[in-house]
């Protein structure tokens, strides 16, 4: 089940975000909070969404629901753009994506493509010339720039100036706590993706937190998916 949020700000009772979350397996909530993670997790947010959330108490409120995904993402893109975003200037909202799965917003940046080896095969001006000569979805190239996917189509990928859209670095604490952790890679054995938390594993492939921590210490085997802790370097 799928379902559309918003948080509104109280200092202004001004909506200030639109998301889009999945319900978890689990057949029974102890609470709205954990059947709703997404919509009630503030911390993996981006630095917008932080700097008024800082400044005022959050209201989280769901939209719709729906096993249709489609539909939900399409309810996404129409509320974001009725409100309009801060990085163009249209509105108040906090996201960086157009939404609808849109992963993007600034397409006209130039995209480095490497190698495995990281050796540069060819500098590309735009995204969506990636998308016209060879077929690729700009959207999974995107997910590499912003360092949540390792590889795409059997290349690396990142932004040329190093343009920083939402990437992962570790705090001092988490450095600390968990052994230069930043996060989980799964791997599905064509494509590997960057996960922060247990939380958005948990929530991408529908399972508890502690079972997905189980597969991490290899106490459980999943028949298609291999977890395992990322190390900062």
């Amino acid at each position: 089940m799928h379902y559309l949020y918003r948080h509104i700000r109280l200092d202004t009772n001004e909506v200030f975000y639109i998301g889009v979350g999945t319900k978890t397996r689990q057949n029974v909530f102890l609470t709205l909070k954990s059947e709703f993670y997404r919509a009630y997790n503030f911390r993996e947010r981006n630095t917008i969404w932080k700097r008024i959330a800082a400044k005022t108490e959050i209201k989280v409120e769901i939209l719709f629901e729906s096993d249709d995904l489609v539909f939900i993402q399409q309810k996404e893109k129409e509320f974001i753009s009725l409100y309009g975003r801060m990085v163009d200037n249209t509105g108040s909202l906090a996201n960086l994506a157009e939404g609808g799965d849109s992963q993007s917003f600034n397409m006209n940046v130039k995209v480095k493509q490497l190698t495995l080896d990281n050796e540069v095969v060819k500098i590309w001006d735009q995204l969506k010339d990636i998308e016209k000569e060879l077929g690729y979805l700009k959207t999974n190239i995107v997910k590499c720039c912003r360092k949540k996917q390792l590889t795409a189509y059997g290349y690396k990928w990142e932004y040329a100036d190093n343009t920083e859209y939402d990437n992962v670095y570790p705090t001092t604490a988490r450095k600390k706590s968990q052994n230069n952790r930043v996060g989980i890679y799964v791997t599905n054995g064509t494509e590997t993706l960057l996960f922060r938390t247990i939380g958005e594993v948990a929530e991408r492939y529908g399972y508890h937190r502690s079972t997905i921590q189980a597969y991490i210490n290899n106490k459980r085997q999943h028949k298609f998916l291999k977890f395992k802790y990322a190390k900062w370097n």
